[in-house]
């Protein structure tokens, strides 16, 4: 906001959803305005910004004007990120009648089930032997560690111990381009995407039913191939239920 960018005479903008502007005083959209109107205002450069409704999870206000002021708008409702199946479970966490039956997924890969799992936490059994058990089948399969994500809720959902736990090399979110599986939260992970998601407690994470679709939503389509949700449940290991299908595989 305290940049004052006199080179430039137009301004993208992607995941506006996300953005916050408690004091209207300072205004990122009338900012934006002024640049691209800043070497012509009779003769303005292009201001485009790209917001998606169903993953807004906060309460704040986002800046953005009303929609009747957003002229001329387009409205994009082809799914390319996601598999088939990823699509098709997404889909319950869109609470927008207007938006729910208009997406379309634009390609006929259907890609892998989608993995919903439980594990008892305890003293005994801790996130990083949970994906441990988890990293080695997913490499057998194949994949590689650039195409690995985990995410959680929130910065303080991962324990301090499993960096130095699992038995992968790991980096944040803005190592998404690197070789290293990614261990990160779900907001900075936002706009970003991986073959494969790894999703870990996220359920009890956001009260507010709808923030809590909202949040969800944006969760599950980081994946393109595979996703995986973790449940923290005092029922079954999800341990257990990972060597029971590695049996049936061989």
């Amino acid at each position: 906001m305290e940049h004052p960018f006199p080179e430039a005479r137009h301004v993208v903008m992607d995941e506006v959803h996300n953005c916050e502007q408690p004091d209207p005083r300072e205004s990122w959209y009338q900012k934006a305005r002024q640049i691209v109107r800043q070497h012509n205002p009779d003769n303005p450069g292009y201001l485009w910004l790209f917001a998606d409704k169903c993953q807004t999870d906060h309460t704040f206000p986002t800046g953005m004007p009303p929609e009747a002021q957003q002229q001329p708008s387009f409205r994009l409702s082809k799914v390319i990120r996601n598999s088939g199946k990823i699509f098709n479970y997404s889909n319950k966490y869109l609470s927008k009648a207007d938006v729910k039956g208009t997406l379309v997924l634009g390609h006929d890969f259907e890609g892998e089930n989608v993995e919903d799992m439980q594990y008892s936490k305890s003293r005994t059994v801790a996130q990083s032997d949970v994906l441990n058990e988890i990293f080695p089948a997913l490499f057998k399969e194949g994949y590689i560690y650039r195409d690995v994500a985990v995410l959680f809720a929130k910065q303080d959902f991962i324990s301090e111990r499993l960096l130095g736990d699992v038995n992968v090399p790991t980096c944040t979110a803005r190592g998404n381009n690197s070789d290293k599986v990614v261990i990160s939260t779900v907001n900075k992970y936002s706009g970003l995407e991986r073959p494969i998601v790894i999703l870990f407690d996220l359920d009890s994470s956001v009260p507010h039913r709808r923030i809590r679709d909202c949040f969800i939503y944006s969760a599950v389509t980081r994946a393109m191939v595979k996703l995986i949700i973790i449940r923290c449940q005092h029922c079954r290991s999800v341990i257990t239920a990972l060597q029971k299908r590695s049996k049936k595989q061989k």
